[in-house]
């Protein structure tokens, strides 16, 4: 009994030395609250009484509408002395951006940790859980009525075109915002690029750039948004300007940011071009020119001035023939000139006036779909695109010939046959025949 009540201050204090051994994981938030959009440190740090033969497990910080970042040399060694001993470990460092307001709690996870034991040098694995963070974000009073919500240190807009403003159609101008931010995430930059006013110009996006970086612990970074637009009827269009509110949270005042906005003008495109002309004339016109060649040659001896006038005029009328038109469309589709097909797409239509938009929908998708492949990044511009669209140019033009004379047919008849041209005629006759009986 006296050895057994001796023996217990002992293991106490072996026990002591065991539960002293034991290593330490604490972890801290440097504040219990931060801004929308800015930063705040959080701590974990590993202590041991040797040494890790094997790095620490980290726990994964990750919650909704927070974005956690490690800074440069983010995780490195340190050592305190523990009761009069030196214990080493590492701290790893992060950077926590609440996106939304509110309250977020880091609920425990665990820390796993090898190191080696005391006393046999054997290595040890040990886990440990964190404890509960609890921190809350908050919106600025000077910036409460903002939307979208821009809480930086710096924030600016600028642009960039690529292109001729004054277009043919067909013709296309680029154009790209970059927003720069200082002092939080490009993540928080809201959408940029306005549409564009009216029909005249039809956008293709490319997906948004966005480029973050560190410089000295600060966050900073851009959004570029790049839009091609491609004319597609005469006119006049503009590409709206942009003004952004932001609030700057080192002067605590509203700032606004702003991009001025771009007026484009639209001609029509030159008929007939020279490469289209000789084309032409080289491939649909030679019977014509050598059936007429002898005719021309008097003629121009005889009437120079005339028939100079007369051959122009004769052109001038071939090439706005709905066949040239046509041919014009179909050459451009072989040579897979996407600026071509818009332009004699324009000039095609104009020989059905009286034909209802849909009728077209079938082009306007394929020119659509490759001009996204084109000027966009989703896609991949391919042989089938301009398949289909030849195809569909081929179906639409048949149905449109067949409309256009059964609309000529009936009108032709209806003037040749008035006892049938409308119900309140055929109810006369009708009359007329029941008195003649």
């Amino acid at each position: 009994m006296i050895r057994t009540l001796i023996a217990i201050p002992f293991l106490c204090f072996a026990a002591s030395i065991a539960t002293a051994q034991v290593p330490r994981v604490t972890a801290e938030l440097e504040s219990d609250s931060t801004t929308i959009g800015q930063p705040l440190l959080l701590r974990i740090s590993i202590l041991v009484p040797t040494w890790m033969p094997e790095p620490p497990v980290f726990p994964a910080v990750e919650l909704p509408s927070l974005l956690v970042r490690q800074p440069e040399r983010s995780t490195g060694p340190i050592s305190e002395n523990v009761d009069g001993e030196t214990w080493s470990g590492v701290r790893r460092n992060y950077r926590l951006y609440p996106l939304a307001g509110g309250s977020y709690t880091l609920l425990p996870d665990d820390v796993t940790i090898t190191y080696a034991n005391p006393k046999t040098n054997e290595p040890v694995t040990f886990t440990d859980p964190l404890p509960e963070l609890t921190f809350v974000a908050t919106i600025p009073e000077g910036a409460s009525g903002l939307d979208p919500l821009i809480i930086a240190s710096g924030f600016e807009l600028q642009q960039q075109i690529d292109g001729d403003t004054g277009l043919a159609v067909g013709g296309a101008v680029t154009r790209t915002i970059t927003a720069k931010i200082t002092g939080t995430s490009p993540i928080m930059i809201p959408r940029l690029t306005p549409a564009p006013d009216g029909d005249s110009l039809r956008a293709y996006p490319k997906d948004p750039q966005i480029d973050e970086k560190e410089d000295r612990g600060l966050l900073l970074g851009t959004r570029a948004e790049t839009n091609t637009y491609v004319a597609q009827t005469e006119g006049t269009a503009a590409l709206p300007g942009l003004s952004l509110d932001w609030f700057n949270i080192e002067t605590g005042q509203l700032e606004t940011a702003t991009v001025p906005a771009i007026d484009v003008s639209i001609h029509g495109a030159v008929s007939g071009r020279v490469e289209d002309a000789k084309a032409w004339h080289l491939s649909k016109v030679l019977w014509f020119a050598l059936g007429l060649g002898a005719f021309i040659a008097i003629a121009i001896r005889a009437f120079s001035a005339r028939a100079a006038s007369l051959l122009v005029a004769l052109k001038a009328r071939a090439f706005q023939t709905e066949w040239y038109t046509a041919h014009k469309f179909s050459k451009a589709i072989s040579r897979r000139d996407l600026t071509a097909v818009t332009t004699a797409f324009s000039e095609w239509k104009k020989h059905y006036p009286d034909a209802p938009e849909q009728s077209f929908s079938v082009l306007l998708d394929g020119m659509t779909s490759i001009g996204k492949a084109r000027f966009g990044a989703k896609t991949e511009e391919t042989t089938a695109n301009w398949r289909a669209l030849r195809s569909g140019f081929s179906a639409t033009r048949l149905r449109l010939y067949r409309d256009t004379r059964r609309s000529r047919r009936n009108l032709q008849l209806n003037h040749l046959n008035p006892v049938w041209s409308g119900s309140s005629t055929r109810s006369q006759n009708t009359a007329a025949f029941t008195e003649l009986d």
